[in-house]
Protein backbone atom coordinates (compact mmCIF):
# COMPACT_ATOMS: atom_id res chain seq x y z
CA UNK A 1 0.00 0.00 0.00
CA UNK A 2 2.99 2.18 0.60
CA UNK A 3 4.26 2.23 -3.06
CA UNK A 4 0.63 2.40 -4.36
CA UNK A 5 0.59 6.10 -2.70
CA UNK A 6 3.97 7.41 -4.40
CA UNK A 7 3.12 9.25 -7.44
CA UNK A 8 3.95 8.00 -11.00
CA UNK A 9 6.07 10.61 -13.10
CA UNK A 10 3.04 11.83 -15.06
CA UNK A 11 1.14 12.02 -11.94
CA UNK A 12 4.08 14.60 -11.25
CA UNK A 13 3.67 16.07 -14.26
CA UNK A 14 0.28 17.31 -14.13
CA UNK A 15 0.47 18.26 -10.51
CA UNK A 16 2.50 20.70 -11.54
CA UNK A 17 1.15 21.57 -14.09
CA UNK A 18 0.39 25.31 -12.95
CA UNK A 19 4.44 25.66 -12.45
CA UNK A 20 5.26 24.66 -15.62
CA UNK A 21 2.31 27.09 -17.30
CA UNK A 22 4.26 29.68 -14.15
CA UNK A 23 7.72 28.93 -16.20
CA UNK A 24 6.21 29.34 -19.87
CA UNK A 25 5.05 32.83 -19.09
CA UNK A 26 7.36 34.42 -16.78
CA UNK A 27 10.33 33.46 -19.15
CA UNK A 28 8.06 35.03 -22.14
CA UNK A 29 8.37 37.81 -20.39
CA UNK A 30 11.80 38.35 -18.86
CA UNK A 31 13.07 36.82 -22.00
CA UNK A 32 11.52 39.59 -24.10
CA UNK A 33 12.44 42.03 -21.48
CA UNK A 34 16.43 40.96 -21.01
CA UNK A 35 16.53 40.66 -25.46
CA UNK A 36 15.27 44.67 -25.97
CA UNK A 37 17.80 46.16 -23.22
CA UNK A 38 20.61 46.64 -25.94
CA UNK A 39 18.34 47.62 -29.13
CA UNK A 40 16.37 50.02 -26.19
CA UNK A 41 19.44 51.12 -24.36
CA UNK A 42 21.17 52.01 -27.49
CA UNK A 43 18.87 54.40 -28.34
CA UNK A 44 19.53 56.90 -25.08
CA UNK A 45 23.41 55.81 -24.62
CA UNK A 46 26.49 54.43 -26.56
CA UNK A 47 26.40 50.39 -27.04
CA UNK A 48 28.82 50.36 -24.96
CA UNK A 49 27.38 51.97 -21.81
CA UNK A 50 24.74 49.75 -22.29
CA UNK A 51 26.78 46.57 -22.00
CA UNK A 52 28.52 47.71 -18.71
CA UNK A 53 24.85 48.85 -17.35
CA UNK A 54 23.61 45.12 -18.09
CA UNK A 55 26.77 43.72 -16.75
CA UNK A 56 26.66 45.86 -13.46
CA UNK A 57 23.20 44.33 -13.06
CA UNK A 58 24.00 41.31 -13.37
CA UNK A 59 27.47 42.02 -10.82
CA UNK A 60 24.56 43.07 -8.50
CA UNK A 61 22.68 40.20 -9.14
CA UNK A 62 25.65 38.03 -8.41
CA UNK A 63 26.15 39.57 -4.60
CA UNK A 64 22.89 38.71 -3.29
CA UNK A 65 22.21 35.05 -4.92
CA UNK A 66 23.55 33.83 -1.36
CA UNK A 67 21.18 35.92 0.57
CA UNK A 68 18.45 35.28 -2.20
CA UNK A 69 18.87 32.11 -1.93
CA UNK A 70 18.35 31.72 1.59
CA UNK A 71 15.40 33.75 1.67
CA UNK A 72 14.00 31.04 -0.20
CA UNK A 73 14.77 28.26 1.89
CA UNK A 74 13.95 31.15 4.90
CA UNK A 75 10.38 32.49 3.21
CA UNK A 76 9.71 29.46 1.01
CA UNK A 77 10.25 28.86 -2.75
CA UNK A 78 6.49 29.52 -3.89
CA UNK A 79 5.89 32.63 -2.13
CA UNK A 80 9.25 34.49 -3.36
CA UNK A 81 8.71 32.98 -7.08
CA UNK A 82 5.18 34.79 -6.37
CA UNK A 83 7.09 38.03 -5.29
CA UNK A 84 9.67 38.11 -7.68
CA UNK A 85 7.09 38.00 -10.84
CA UNK A 86 5.35 40.74 -8.99
CA UNK A 87 8.70 43.06 -9.57
CA UNK A 88 8.90 42.23 -13.01
CA UNK A 89 5.54 43.94 -13.23
CA UNK A 90 7.02 47.27 -12.00
CA UNK A 91 9.48 46.95 -14.04
CA UNK A 92 7.49 46.60 -17.16
CA UNK A 93 5.08 49.31 -15.96
CA UNK A 94 7.67 52.03 -16.25
CA UNK A 95 7.77 51.06 -19.71
CA UNK A 96 4.14 53.21 -19.88
CA UNK A 97 6.03 56.49 -19.76
CA UNK A 98 7.86 55.79 -22.57
CA UNK A 99 11.83 55.58 -22.88
CA UNK A 100 14.24 57.91 -21.42
CA UNK A 101 17.15 57.38 -19.72
CA UNK A 102 15.38 57.55 -16.34
CA UNK A 103 12.56 55.00 -17.28
CA UNK A 104 15.45 52.39 -18.71
CA UNK A 105 17.18 52.01 -15.49
CA UNK A 106 14.81 52.13 -13.49
CA UNK A 107 13.28 49.55 -15.84
CA UNK A 108 16.83 47.65 -15.52
CA UNK A 109 17.21 48.00 -11.56
CA UNK A 110 13.71 46.62 -10.96
CA UNK A 111 14.39 43.81 -13.22
CA UNK A 112 17.32 43.17 -10.64
CA UNK A 113 15.48 42.10 -7.84
CA UNK A 114 13.23 41.05 -10.54
CA UNK A 115 15.48 38.03 -11.33
CA UNK A 116 17.11 37.57 -7.92
CA UNK A 117 14.56 35.14 -6.48
CA UNK A 118 13.66 33.22 -10.01
CA UNK A 119 16.88 31.25 -10.25
CA UNK A 120 16.93 30.10 -6.95
CA UNK A 121 13.46 29.73 -6.32
CA UNK A 122 12.30 27.41 -9.55
CA UNK A 123 15.58 24.87 -9.20
CA UNK A 124 14.96 24.31 -5.61
CA UNK A 125 11.39 23.97 -6.20
CA UNK A 126 11.72 21.49 -8.86
CA UNK A 127 14.26 19.12 -7.20
CA UNK A 128 11.91 19.20 -4.30
CA UNK A 129 9.29 18.06 -6.08
CA UNK A 130 11.92 15.02 -7.41
CA UNK A 131 13.02 11.41 -6.16
CA UNK A 132 16.16 9.60 -7.46
CA UNK A 133 13.77 7.86 -10.16
CA UNK A 134 12.61 10.93 -11.54
CA UNK A 135 14.82 13.96 -10.56
CA UNK A 136 16.81 14.24 -14.41
CA UNK A 137 13.46 14.18 -15.97
CA UNK A 138 11.54 16.85 -13.64
CA UNK A 139 15.14 19.28 -13.84
CA UNK A 140 14.84 18.66 -17.77
CA UNK A 141 10.91 19.45 -17.95
CA UNK A 142 11.75 22.65 -15.58
CA UNK A 143 14.00 23.43 -18.16
CA UNK A 144 11.87 22.78 -21.01
CA UNK A 145 9.29 24.75 -20.10
CA UNK A 146 11.29 27.57 -19.52
CA UNK A 147 12.81 27.38 -22.55
CA UNK A 148 9.28 27.41 -24.42
CA UNK A 149 9.02 31.04 -22.77
CA UNK A 150 12.19 31.89 -24.49
CA UNK A 151 11.52 30.33 -27.70
CA UNK A 152 8.12 32.55 -27.43
CA UNK A 153 10.30 35.74 -26.76
CA UNK A 154 12.70 35.51 -29.40
CA UNK A 155 9.44 34.82 -31.97
CA UNK A 156 8.81 38.25 -31.07
CA UNK A 157 12.32 39.98 -31.20
CA UNK A 158 11.83 40.93 -34.61
CA UNK A 159 8.26 42.39 -34.11
CA UNK A 160 8.85 43.98 -30.77
CA UNK A 161 11.93 46.09 -32.07
CA UNK A 162 9.62 48.59 -33.79
CA UNK A 163 7.22 48.93 -31.23
CA UNK A 164 6.41 51.68 -29.69
CA UNK A 165 7.50 51.45 -25.57
CA UNK A 166 4.16 51.81 -24.04
CA UNK A 167 2.96 48.88 -26.06
CA UNK A 168 5.72 46.85 -25.20
CA UNK A 169 5.50 47.93 -21.39
CA UNK A 170 1.55 46.78 -21.68
CA UNK A 171 2.19 43.54 -23.11
CA UNK A 172 4.94 42.57 -21.02
CA UNK A 173 2.28 43.35 -17.43
CA UNK A 174 0.35 41.00 -18.93
CA UNK A 175 2.40 38.41 -19.41
CA UNK A 176 4.08 38.56 -16.07
CA UNK A 177 0.01 38.91 -14.52
CA UNK A 178 -0.62 35.03 -15.90
CA UNK A 179 2.89 33.73 -14.33
CA UNK A 180 1.76 35.56 -11.02
CA UNK A 181 -1.82 34.19 -11.10
CA UNK A 182 -0.51 30.59 -12.21
CA UNK A 183 2.15 30.24 -9.45
CA UNK A 184 -0.56 31.22 -6.89
CA UNK A 185 -2.41 27.73 -8.02
CA UNK A 186 1.28 25.69 -8.25
CA UNK A 187 1.37 23.23 -5.32
CA UNK A 188 2.95 23.53 -2.29
CA UNK A 189 6.97 23.37 -1.63
CA UNK A 190 8.05 19.79 -0.87
CA UNK A 191 11.66 20.45 0.27
CA UNK A 192 12.15 20.69 4.35
CA UNK A 193 13.29 23.28 5.91
CA UNK A 194 15.95 23.26 8.26
CA UNK A 195 15.43 24.28 11.63
CA UNK A 196 16.98 26.70 12.01
CA UNK A 197 15.70 28.66 8.67
CA UNK A 198 11.90 28.55 11.07
CA UNK A 199 12.94 30.17 14.10
CA UNK A 200 14.91 33.18 12.17
CA UNK A 201 17.39 34.15 9.82
CA UNK A 202 20.73 32.98 10.38
CA UNK A 203 23.61 35.56 11.08
CA UNK A 204 26.06 33.02 9.20
CA UNK A 205 24.35 31.95 6.05
CA UNK A 206 27.12 32.23 3.72
CA UNK A 207 29.34 30.26 6.21
CA UNK A 208 26.27 27.72 5.56
CA UNK A 209 26.14 28.06 2.01
CA UNK A 210 29.66 27.67 1.69
CA UNK A 211 29.78 23.97 3.94
CA UNK A 212 26.31 23.08 2.27
CA UNK A 213 28.32 23.17 -1.17
CA UNK A 214 31.23 21.88 -0.09
CA UNK A 215 29.95 18.74 1.52
CA UNK A 216 28.61 18.28 -2.66
CA UNK A 217 32.35 18.80 -4.08
CA UNK A 218 33.31 18.23 -6.69
CA UNK A 219 29.81 18.34 -8.67
CA UNK A 220 28.24 21.49 -6.69
CA UNK A 221 31.95 23.23 -7.76
CA UNK A 222 31.69 22.24 -11.46
CA UNK A 223 28.00 23.28 -11.81
CA UNK A 224 29.41 26.70 -10.38
CA UNK A 225 32.25 26.84 -13.06
CA UNK A 226 29.90 25.70 -15.89
CA UNK A 227 26.85 27.94 -14.90
CA UNK A 228 29.84 30.92 -15.07
CA UNK A 229 31.08 29.83 -18.41
CA UNK A 230 27.66 29.11 -20.10
CA UNK A 231 26.07 32.25 -18.85
CA UNK A 232 29.11 34.29 -20.40
CA UNK A 233 28.71 32.73 -23.55
CA UNK A 234 24.74 33.21 -23.53
CA UNK A 235 25.39 37.10 -22.39
CA UNK A 236 27.22 37.57 -25.26
CA UNK A 237 24.88 36.17 -27.61
CA UNK A 238 21.85 38.13 -26.48
CA UNK A 239 23.66 41.23 -26.59
CA UNK A 240 25.08 40.65 -30.09
CA UNK A 241 22.26 39.51 -31.68
CA UNK A 242 19.75 41.53 -30.81
CA UNK A 243 21.82 44.34 -32.25
CA UNK A 244 22.20 42.99 -35.51
CA UNK A 245 18.78 41.74 -35.71
CA UNK A 246 18.18 45.64 -35.21
CA UNK A 247 20.42 46.64 -37.67
CA UNK A 248 18.88 43.65 -40.45
CA UNK A 249 22.09 42.64 -40.33
CA UNK A 250 20.71 38.61 -41.52
CA UNK A 251 17.84 39.77 -39.52
CA UNK A 252 15.11 37.04 -40.28
CA UNK A 253 17.83 34.17 -40.08
CA UNK A 254 18.96 35.76 -36.59
CA UNK A 255 15.84 36.25 -35.27
CA UNK A 256 15.34 31.74 -36.08
CA UNK A 257 18.50 31.41 -34.27
CA UNK A 258 18.03 33.61 -31.52
CA UNK A 259 15.08 30.76 -30.56
CA UNK A 260 16.84 28.01 -31.83
CA UNK A 261 18.76 27.83 -28.24
CA UNK A 262 16.18 27.10 -26.43
CA UNK A 263 14.40 25.34 -29.07
CA UNK A 264 16.86 22.51 -28.44
CA UNK A 265 15.94 22.13 -24.92
CA UNK A 266 12.39 21.93 -25.43
CA UNK A 267 12.76 19.52 -28.58
CA UNK A 268 15.62 17.37 -26.83
CA UNK A 269 15.04 18.07 -23.10
CA UNK A 270 12.89 15.20 -22.04
CA UNK A 271 15.44 12.90 -24.11
CA UNK A 272 18.21 14.39 -22.10
CA UNK A 273 16.67 14.24 -18.80
CA UNK A 274 16.14 10.40 -19.15
CA UNK A 275 19.76 9.73 -20.57
CA UNK A 276 20.81 11.40 -17.01
CA UNK A 277 18.36 9.15 -15.13
CA UNK A 278 19.81 5.87 -16.97
CA UNK A 279 23.46 6.30 -18.04
CA UNK A 280 26.32 7.17 -16.85
CA UNK A 281 26.47 10.79 -16.24
CA UNK A 282 30.48 11.31 -16.33
CA UNK A 283 30.73 10.72 -19.98
CA UNK A 284 27.70 12.15 -20.14
CA UNK A 285 28.96 15.62 -19.17
CA UNK A 286 32.20 14.96 -20.99
CA UNK A 287 30.34 14.75 -24.67
CA UNK A 288 28.05 17.64 -23.42
CA UNK A 289 31.29 19.82 -22.77
CA UNK A 290 32.78 19.55 -25.84
CA UNK A 291 29.85 19.78 -28.19
CA UNK A 292 29.29 22.91 -26.44
CA UNK A 293 32.43 24.28 -26.86
CA UNK A 294 33.23 23.27 -30.67
CA UNK A 295 29.79 24.44 -31.40
CA UNK A 296 30.04 27.72 -29.58
CA UNK A 297 33.06 28.52 -31.31
CA UNK A 298 32.43 27.73 -34.64
CA UNK A 299 28.91 29.95 -34.08
CA UNK A 300 30.52 33.33 -34.41
CA UNK A 301 31.43 32.80 -38.27
CA UNK A 302 28.29 31.74 -39.39
CA UNK A 303 25.10 33.71 -39.35
CA UNK A 304 23.28 32.53 -42.27
CA UNK A 305 21.59 29.17 -41.54
CA UNK A 306 24.59 27.14 -40.50
CA UNK A 307 24.06 29.87 -37.09
CA UNK A 308 20.44 27.94 -36.71
CA UNK A 309 22.33 24.34 -36.65
CA UNK A 310 25.14 25.33 -34.76
CA UNK A 311 23.14 27.21 -32.13
CA UNK A 312 20.50 24.40 -31.54
CA UNK A 313 23.88 21.76 -31.69
CA UNK A 314 25.64 23.91 -28.63
CA UNK A 315 22.54 24.22 -26.42
CA UNK A 316 22.08 20.63 -26.72
CA UNK A 317 25.51 19.84 -25.80
CA UNK A 318 25.23 22.13 -22.30
CA UNK A 319 21.72 20.64 -21.75
CA UNK A 320 23.61 17.57 -21.48
CA UNK A 321 26.07 18.45 -19.11
CA UNK A 322 24.02 20.63 -16.93
CA UNK A 323 20.85 18.24 -16.37
CA UNK A 324 23.59 15.36 -15.75
CA UNK A 325 25.47 17.59 -13.05
CA UNK A 326 22.15 18.62 -11.42
CA UNK A 327 21.06 14.94 -11.07
CA UNK A 328 24.64 14.01 -9.66
CA UNK A 329 24.10 16.51 -7.24
CA UNK A 330 20.65 15.40 -6.20
CA UNK A 331 22.26 11.80 -6.21
CA UNK A 332 25.22 13.17 -3.72
CA UNK A 333 22.68 14.61 -1.21
CA UNK A 334 21.18 12.82 1.19
CA UNK A 335 19.68 15.56 3.40
CA UNK A 336 17.95 17.33 1.07
CA UNK A 337 17.75 20.86 2.91
CA UNK A 338 19.73 23.48 1.90
CA UNK A 339 18.33 23.74 -2.16
CA UNK A 340 17.74 27.53 -2.05
CA UNK A 341 21.84 27.70 -0.77
CA UNK A 342 23.26 25.51 -2.92
CA UNK A 343 21.50 26.99 -5.98
CA UNK A 344 21.94 30.39 -4.44
CA UNK A 345 25.87 30.12 -4.62
CA UNK A 346 25.44 28.36 -8.00
CA UNK A 347 23.56 31.30 -9.80
CA UNK A 348 25.89 33.58 -7.92
CA UNK A 349 28.74 32.07 -10.95
CA UNK A 350 25.83 32.00 -13.24
CA UNK A 351 25.37 36.02 -12.30
CA UNK A 352 29.03 36.38 -12.84
CA UNK A 353 28.88 35.40 -16.49
CA UNK A 354 25.50 37.30 -16.98
CA UNK A 355 27.63 40.48 -15.94
CA UNK A 356 31.40 39.27 -17.19
CA UNK A 357 29.25 38.99 -20.52
CA UNK A 358 27.88 42.13 -21.53
CA UNK A 359 30.43 44.26 -20.32
CA UNK A 360 33.16 41.94 -22.76
CA UNK A 361 30.84 41.72 -25.90
CA UNK A 362 29.97 45.89 -25.26
CA UNK A 363 34.05 46.41 -25.71
CA UNK A 364 34.74 43.31 -28.56
CA UNK A 365 31.72 44.23 -30.32
CA UNK A 366 33.49 47.72 -31.12
CA UNK A 367 37.20 46.25 -31.17
CA UNK A 368 36.81 43.19 -32.95
CA UNK A 369 33.43 42.74 -34.74
CA UNK A 370 30.28 40.16 -34.07
CA UNK A 371 31.96 37.21 -35.06
CA UNK A 372 35.09 37.29 -33.04
CA UNK A 373 32.75 38.19 -29.71
CA UNK A 374 30.75 35.46 -30.37
CA UNK A 375 33.26 33.26 -31.03
CA UNK A 376 35.62 34.61 -28.19
CA UNK A 377 32.67 33.10 -25.85
CA UNK A 378 32.50 29.42 -27.32
CA UNK A 379 36.27 29.54 -26.31
CA UNK A 380 35.36 30.34 -22.73
CA UNK A 381 33.59 27.18 -22.97
CA UNK A 382 36.81 25.04 -23.11
CA UNK A 383 37.54 26.04 -20.01
CA UNK A 384 35.06 23.52 -18.59
CA UNK A 385 36.84 20.46 -20.08
CA UNK A 386 40.16 21.41 -17.81
CA UNK A 387 38.18 22.04 -14.99
CA UNK A 388 36.18 18.48 -14.89
CA UNK A 389 39.39 16.64 -15.88
CA UNK A 390 40.95 18.46 -12.44
CA UNK A 391 38.42 18.75 -9.67
CA UNK A 392 37.36 14.86 -10.63
CA UNK A 393 38.73 11.88 -8.92
CA UNK A 394 38.28 9.29 -11.80
CA UNK A 395 37.01 11.82 -14.52
CA UNK A 396 36.63 9.66 -17.25
CA UNK A 397 33.52 7.85 -17.87
CA UNK A 398 32.89 4.06 -16.00
CA UNK A 399 32.26 2.92 -19.84
CA UNK A 400 35.68 3.98 -20.78
CA UNK A 401 37.52 2.72 -17.54
CA UNK A 402 36.58 -0.91 -18.62
CA UNK A 403 38.45 -1.31 -21.64
CA UNK A 404 41.65 -3.53 -20.84
CA UNK A 405 44.07 -0.09 -21.18
CA UNK A 406 42.50 2.11 -18.26
CA UNK A 407 41.65 -1.36 -16.22
CA UNK A 408 45.45 -1.88 -16.14
CA UNK A 409 46.01 0.97 -15.33
CA UNK A 410 43.53 1.38 -12.47
CA UNK A 411 44.56 -1.92 -11.23
CA UNK A 412 47.84 -0.79 -10.72
CA UNK A 413 46.94 1.87 -8.24
CA UNK A 414 44.41 -0.16 -6.13
CA UNK A 415 45.68 -0.62 -2.65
Amino acid sequence: MQQSNKPSFRQKMLRLAPFWIFLIFFKFGGGLHYTMLAPLGSQVFPVWIVGILIGVSAFIQMLLDVPSGYMTDRFGYKKMLVVTTIFFVAASAVFLFGLTKATFLWSLAVSVIGWQFFSPGINAYAIGHSDDETVGKIISAKDVFASSGIVLASALVGFAVSWNVPLLGKILILIFIIACAAMLLAPADLAPKPEHHRKKLHPKFWKVAWKAAHDLKPVSYLLMITSFTASTFYAIIWFVVPLLIATQVHAHTLSLGLGVFDFSVVILGFFIGTLADKYDRKLLILLGIVIFAVAGILLGHNFGYAFILLGFVATAGDELSGVSLWAWLYALDKKHEHYGLITGMIELWSDLGWSVGPILAGILYVAVGPSWTIATGGIIILLNLGVYLFMVKHPLPHSLEKLPAFHLRHEKHKH
